[in-house]
Formats: C-alpha cells, structure tokens, sequence
C-alpha cells in the first residue's frame, strides 16, 4: 500500500499481486497517475470497483459498502 499526502489531499494505491486500485481525493492526482501507469505498464481500466478480493463493492452517494458472502 502507498499512501501520499499533499496539500490536503489524500492519494491511496492498493495492490496485490496484478490487481491494482487507486483513490484519491483530488481527481487530478488520479487522472496523472492513470496517465503514468498506462504509458508504462498495459492496463485495463474497470472504472469502478464490482469486486475485489473476493468482496463485493458497492458504491452510492452516501458511502461505500463492502460485503462477503459465506
């Protein structure tokens, strides 16, 4: 996990193994790392998250939930 903080901003890169997520508040800071990582590796963007490690994702205006079924 790596974790920038400038500004007041907050950028988060979560991977494992060959999946890789990455948040951040400030959209540019985003949008300049997808730019880097694209160039440099081949990608493919999902947009936003269904699923990852095995949880569900599901994302709304008022919040994020996460969920696993047994």
């Amino acid at each position: 996990m790596y974790i920038k903080k400038e500004e007041g901003n907050l950028f988060i890169v979560s991977r494992y193994v060959d999946d890789i997520i990455f948040i951040g508040s400030n959209e540019k800071m985003v949008e300049d790392f997808e730019d880097v990582m694209t160039k440099e590796f081949e990608m493919t963007d999902l947009r936003l998250m269904k699923y990852f490690l095995g949880l569900e994702i599901r994302q709304r205006d008022f919040g994020i939930f996460m969920s696993e079924e047994a």
